[in-house]
């Protein structure tokens, strides 16, 4: 699986988990990594209990919570739904071009008319319940 994809699904979860006010507390774990440790868990079969948190994927505690947390809230079934749509081409399902900061010099890919979609951020639109 290409990490590219990785970024979007955790952008798209991102996008639609919209997480309660938790205070001066620990900050959750950054999806790219519990979405990392799914692929790794789901591919070599790891046991739960082996899988240590690391700086690129989460521990299997934390990734039983976060999808306890996702299935409790529907928020999988959403997300799937919101990749099969942009897989099928929607038009409320699509990636926002990312804009240049003032001034920024543009990349081969621009100039050749090729924006960078996964570097931009999501036009979801209602799909997730947003304003």
């Amino acid at each position: 699986m290409d990490f590219r994809l990785l970024h979007l699904i955790a952008m798209v979860i991102d996008a639609c988990d919209r997480p309660p006010d938790r205070g001066p507390s620990h900050p959750p774990t950054e999806t790219i990594r519990v979405v990392a440790t799914l692929r790794r868990f789901l591919r070599e079969g790891t046991p739960w209990r082996s899988l240590t948190a690391t700086e690129d994927q989460a521990s299997g505690s934390t990734l039983r919570r976060c999808l306890a947390h996702w299935a409790g809230t529907g928020l999988l079934a959403k997300v799937h739904a919101l990749l099969v749509g942009m897989l099928r081409g929607h038009p409320d399902l699509t990636l926002a071009p990312p804009r240049p900061a003032p001034g920024a010099a543009r990349t081969r890919r621009e100039v050749r008319g090729e924006a960078a979609a996964l570097s931009g951020p999501l036009a979801l639109g209602p799909a997730c319940g947003l304003p």
